[in-house]
Parts: structure tokens; C-alpha cells; sequence
């Protein structure tokens, strides 16, 4: 009785996760439907340059090619732990796979999917032709039951090899979903579990409740409540030492960026990262009561580095001197008004300065201090000082919605417990998910992993890569909303890589604020698509080389980023060969029809797709585990257990580019 209860509830949840990213699509359909012309002519507007032409991103052409601009994040690398279980794996092995950035063409989150020097994605101007409306509710189906029959699946083989788990690995005492077991090897989700039931969301209330009150009695001071809340919360946690060093990195950073020399500038800062990974630095272990306080330090000061290098940067790009108000009056100015207020298209901010007053403020804000996820330095200050009635979604910033207001707390009830209930359920599926499927344990079990039939192991992967999604929604959703609360706008939540459309796209739409950061720091001051083909495979590659260093610089991580960078190669050179008019070459010479062409990139990104979710295989369990994969599903699977993945990944790329196609102006 408790196995078919539990199927329902596996089963449920998948629905939930697909069923909740259908009615955001459908909500992002309806906002778009009603926004005015104007604005979308804005948007479209804006010259773009590609990151890897189907791609990993895209900048506005009117940013500097200086060596700090242009606001990146590829999706890999930024706010959480991750990486491979099992021996290859390590808490310093940051997750963030090539998961959610911003569109090839356009930062902003409804920008649209383009066919532009080898995308193959549609564009703005040149939309995907639709699919029939049964073949799209078909797609629709086949992707909803895909799921669930996946999670569905993993379930059965848990709960027939639970003892045998349970004897190795010393599965968890549930406590919920029916006295099941939990799984408890997911090395971030327990961590950041842990310290989210003990103090952080307590703090991370505490942020909230002292924002609220400096904005609504003194916002000209709320700048240093965040400041002086930051370093008590820091030191709280870190203890004096730890919040000692986290200070002497930015103060190391800031010292750096006086001479105004980039290079200067990366130098120090990837010397600080390669000493979060040093032998010697274990010493510092012994400040710590439990391994979990020394973890939160490393982690804290991965993310603090990506911060320290955005802020430097930066500053070597103003040659102003610094702003005369800031030591007094730490408000900069409102911005300039802008037809895009895209982050992408702003420069640093003008009154930032020079001052050390807006770094430290950067640095040591609260809410994404330990996890993400980041945001550019500049980006930061404009938001900070955001009009507080201008429009904006709270979730993806779209114009037309309405956003949160800054003052006072008492308006925002009526959204917070929307808002606060979707991250809860969140909390509750992932929870759920680990009580019901355990994805992390079978896959440290190599022996039990290998014995497994073709299918099944399909249906794990699909299952496992569903809930690093829904669990990063929640690493992520928890501060996004203390940031909405803020009124500084965080990049938008991550989407589920099974509708994604290739490496490309995941690494847009996973971590949208590490992607831009990428862009802004090393793909578009490297050159980016504007060198031709060979620089931008360089300087893709350097993306995917920081990447890989900033993870840990671990073997797999090596194998694991090689991968990606050679996916997104290999789909910008494809892209470039079917495309260079949207009409002609992707339709190969007038033989397909527009239906035909859709069906086409139907068909190629699901073979993308399912390279991406290998990759991903290997970032969360190790080469070992992608080489089981990669020969029981596509070698000894074929050809009915790979078709059959191929046939699902084609309905999930196909409902993908429904999706995108809705944010289209």
C-alpha cells in the first residue's frame, strides 16, 4: 500500500514540476500578449553580438570591449555546491552546470530565440513556425508522461534495493512521505539544508526586517544597514578569522584595481581562488568547530571572489575620479533614463566611483553572500537605486508587471505569501523527491548503476537532472525573494534542462546571473563572435577554462567542462551551416517546409539535449558515471532505448521552443 502511495506521489510531483513550468508559460504568454508595441520595438531594436552563435549568449554591441564589460554568467559556475558524488566529488566543486544565463541575442529574460549567424532558434523577426495544435498537445503529453513515468521508475528501483542502499550508505530516517527512507548523499542539498534550519533564514529574516525599516525611516542609510548587517551575519557565522579573510579578499581586490590595469586585476583574484584550493589551506579547518563551518567559509569566499573580480573590474574602467557624495552620502544617483534597462546594456554605474564605500556593500549584501546567485558589480549599484515605481516582474522583470515596492513592508503582504508558498513547495517536492527517488545514492553504487537495465537508467538520468532543478530553485528562490524584498531584482530562476534546446541554451537559461557574468568578464573581452569562428572558439573556451577552475579544477570537471565547450562549438558551427539567411540554408535549398524546418530543430536539439544531460551526469556523479551512460543508454541501448530518449527529448525541445516563443515581442 505505502510503494502505490508513494508511486502517486512520485508521480505527482513530476507533474507538478512540468505542470508549474506549463502555467508560467502560460502566465509569460499572457503578459506578452498585453505588452504595448513600444516596448517591444525597444527591445528589438538593440544590436547583438553571439556567444556561440546558436549560443551561450548574447551582448548588446554598444558595450565597450574593455576588459569589464559586459554582464555575463554562464550558468556553470556561481552560487551552490555541486560537482560529482562519490570520490571524484568534493564540497568545493561548485554546481552550477551550464544551466540557466540569458538568450544568445537578448540579456533581458523575455528576449526571444533568433536564427542570427547560426542560431537555431528562430528570432524575433523570423519566429519558429508553430506546431499543429495536436501535434503540440501531443508533444505537450509525451513530455508531462515522460516524466512522471521516469520518476515513476527510480521509485520502483529504490524501493527494491532500499536494504541493500540503506546497509552501504545508511539512508536517512524520513520524516515525512510515509516513514520512508531518505537519501542523504546529496552533498548541497544537506548542507545548505542544514544551515538553512539553523541560522540562515533566521538571518536572512533579519536582512528583510531591517531593509524594511531603513527603507521606510531612513533609506538614505540603508546602503550601510547593509553593510554593517552583512559583516555581524558574516562574522556571526565565520567567526572573526573567517569574516577577517572574506574582508582582506575585497580589500586585496579593491588595491588592485587603484593601478586600473585588468590583467593586474584577474591576476590577484585567480591567485585568491587558487588558494581556496591549496593544501595549505586546510589549516584553517582548525578554526572551526565541524568541517560544515570550514565548508561555508570556502563557499562563501568562492562566491565573494566572483564578486571581488566583478567590482575590480569595474573600477579599472572608470577613469572618473570618485564621487565626492558617496563618503557622506553613500545614495548614488538614479541612473539615467533608458530605453533598455537591461543590465547588458548599461555601463558601470556612474556614480559608483571609485570609493570602497559601494564594493564593501557589494561584497557583504546578505542575501546572496553565500550561495548566489551573483550579479555584476555595476549592475548591483543600478539596481540599489531603482525607482520605486518603475514596473517590473518579480521573477523574470518583465516591464508589464507589476514589481514589489520598496516602501513599506505593509504593501508587500498581499504578494508574500504567493511568493513565499512557491519556494516553500519547492522545498517540499525536493524534499519529496529524496524521501520517494534516490538519484544521488544508486549513482555512487557503480556495481548496482552498471546492473541496471537500459531504460531504467534513462529514466534516472531524466529524474536526477529534474531534481537538480527543482532543487535549485529553491538555492536560489530563497534569496531572490529577500532581494525582490530589497527592490534589487535578481536574475530570473532557473529552467529545467529537459526543455532545454542544447548546451547553448542550457547555459543561458540555468544560471542566468553567472552566465552574464561570464559574458561581461571573459567572453566579450576576449573577442567573443566579433574575431570570426576561430577567436570565438577561444574565447568560448576561456569561459569554459574559468569554469572549470573556479568548480575546483578537478579531473572530471576538466572532462566535464571539455564537454561543453566542444557541445557549443559543435551547435555554432552547425547553426552557421544551415543558416546564413534564415530562409535558405535552414530550409536546405526549398526541400522543407517552415513545418518542416521546426520539426528539424526539433530533432537536432534533442540530440543536443541529450548530450547535455551526459555532461551533466558527469558533473554530478563523476566520468565513471557518464561512461555507464554513455554505453548501457546510447551503445548497448540502441536502438530502441535511445530512440526512445531521443523521442522524448525531441517533445521536450519542441515544447521548449513553445516556450520561448511566447516571450517573443
Amino acid at each position: 500500500m505505502g510503494r502505490r502511495r508513494g508511486c502517486v506521489c512520485v508521480m505527482s510531483g513530476s507533474v507538478v514540476v512540468v505542470v508549474g513550468a506549463v502555467a508560467r508559460w502560460l502566465a509569460q504568454r499572457a503578459v506578452t500578449d498585453a505588452s504595448s508595441f513600444s516596448v517591444r520595438g525597444k527591445r528589438r531594436s538593440l544590436p547583438r553580438d553571439n556567444f556561440a552563435a546558436t549560443s551561450v549568449v548574447n551582448v548588446s554591441s554598444e558595450m565597450p570591449r574593455t576588459g569589464s564589460q559586459g554582464h555575463g554568467g554562464c550558468g556553470g559556475l556561481g552560487g551552490s555546491t555541486g560537482g560529482s558524488s562519490g570520490s571524484e566529488r568534493t564540497p568545493r566543486s561548485r554546481c552550477r552546470t551550464p544551466h540557466r544565463g540569458s538568450d544568445p541575442l537578448a540579456w533581458g529574460p523575455s528576449a526571444s530565440p533568433v536564427v542570427a549567424q547560426g542560431s537555431l532558434q528562430g528570432s524575433p523577426r523570423h519566429p519558429v513556425t508553430p506546431l499543429p495544435p495536436p501535434e503540440r498537445a501531443l508533444c505537450l503529453l509525451i513530455a508531462i508522461a515522460g516524466h512522471a513515468y521516469a520518476f515513476h521508475i527510480v521509485h520502483l528501483v529504490s524501493r527494491e534495493h532500499e536494504e541493500e542502499l540503506h546497509a552501504e550508505f545508511e539512508l536517512e530516517k524520513g520524516f515525512f512521505a510515509w516513514g520512508f527512507k531518505k537519501d542523504p548523499t546529496d552533498f548541497e542539498w544537506t548542507f545548505w539544508s542544514h544551515w538553512a534550519s539553523s541560522r540562515l533564514l533566521w538571518m536572512l529574516l533579519g536582512h528583510v526586517l531591517l531593509s524594511q525599516l531603513f527603507s521606510h525611516s531612513a533609506p538614505q542609510l540603508r546602503p550601510w544597514g547593509w553593510l554593517v548587517y552583512g559583516l555581524a551575519c558574516c562574522t556571526a557565522l565565520l567567526g572573526a578569522r573567517g569574516a577577517a579573510v572574506v574582508l582582506a579578499h575585497a580589500l586585496a581586490s579593491y588595491a588592485a584595481a587603484q593601478l586600473r590595469r585588468p590583467a593586474l586585476c584577474w591576476l590577484t583574484n585567480l591567485g585568491l581562488l587558487a588558494g581556496l584550493q591549496a593544501a595549505h589551506w586546510s589549516h584553517t579547518q582548525g578554526w572551526y568547530e565541524s568541517e560544515n563551518e570550514y565548508f561555508l567559509l570556502l563557499f562563501t569566499l568562492a562566491m565573494t571572489n566572483l564578486r571581488c573580480t566583478s567590482f575590480s573590474l569595474e573600477l579599472c574602467r572608470q577613469a572618473d575620479p570618485p564621487c565626492p557624495s558617496v563618503p557622506h552620502h553613500p545614495r548614488p544617483p538614479a541612473p539615467a533614463q533608458q530605453t533598455d534597462p537591461s543590465p547588458l546594456t548599461q555601463g558601470a554605474h556612474p556614480a559608483a566611483g571609485s570609493s570602497l564605500f559601494w564594493p564593501l556593500v557589494y561584497t557583504f549584501y546578505y542575501p546572496p553572500l553565500h550561495n548566489g546567485p551573483i550579479m555584476s558589480y555595476c549592475d548591483f549599484v543600478a539596481r540599489c537605486e531603482r525607482p520605486v515605481s518603475q514596473p517590473g516582474d518579480v521573477r523574470s522583470g518583465d516591464p508589464q508587471m507589476p514589481r514589489l515596492p520598496l516602501l513599506p513592508l505593509l504593501p508587500l503582504l498581499p504578494r508574500l505569501p504567493w511568493l513565499a508558498v512557491r519556494v516553500a513547495a519547492w522545498w517540499v517536492l525536493a524534499e519529496l523527491m529524496l524521501h520517494l527517488g534516490y538519484f544521488s545514492v544508486l549513482h555512487q553504487h557503480e556495481e548496482l548503476l552498471e546492473s541496471l537495465p537500459s531504460a531504467t537508467l534513462a529514466c534516472l538520468a531524466i529524474a536526477h537532472v529534474s531534481f537538480f532543478y527543482v532543487k535549485y530553485l529553491v538555492l536560489f528562490g530563497v534569496p531572490s525573494l529577500a532581494m525582490h524584498l530589497d527592490g534589487v531584482q535578481p536574475p530570473p530562476l532557473p529552467r529545467c534542462v529537459s526543455i532545454t534546446h542544447g548546451f547553448s541554451d542550457m547555459w543561458r537559461n540555468f544560471d542566468v546571473g553567472l552566465h552574464r557574468w561570464l559574458l561581461r568578464y571573459v567572453y566579450v573581452p576576449l573577442g567573443g563572435s566579433q574575431g570570426g569562428a576561430l577567436r570565438q572558439a577561444v574565447s568560448c573556451g576561456a569561459v569554459f577554462l574559468y569554469v572549470f577552475f573556479w568548480h575546483g579544477a578537478q579531473a572530471y570537471l576538466l572532462f566535464w567542462a571539455t564537454l561543453n565547450w566542444l557541445g557549443v562549438t559543435v551547435e555554432t558551427g552547425l547553426g552557421r551551416a544551415l543558416s546564413s539567411t534564415p530562409a535558405e540554408r535552414l530550409s536546405l535549398g526549398g526541400r522543407l517546409s517552415p513545418l518542416g524546418q521546426r520539426r528539424l530543430l526539433g530533432v537536432i536539439a534533442g540530440a543536443s539535449t541529450a548530450m547535455v544531460i551526459l555532461s551533466n551526469l558527469v558533473f554530478l556523479g563523476g566520468t565513471a558515471v557518464g561512461a555507464v551512460y554513455w554505453d548501457r543508454v546510447f551503445l548497448q541501448g540502441w536502438p530502441w532505448t535511445t530512440l526512445g530518449v531521443l523521442s522524448f527529448l525531441y517533445c521536450c525541445a519542441q515544447f521548449g521552443m513553445d516556450w520561448d516563443q511566447a516571450k517573443v515581442p
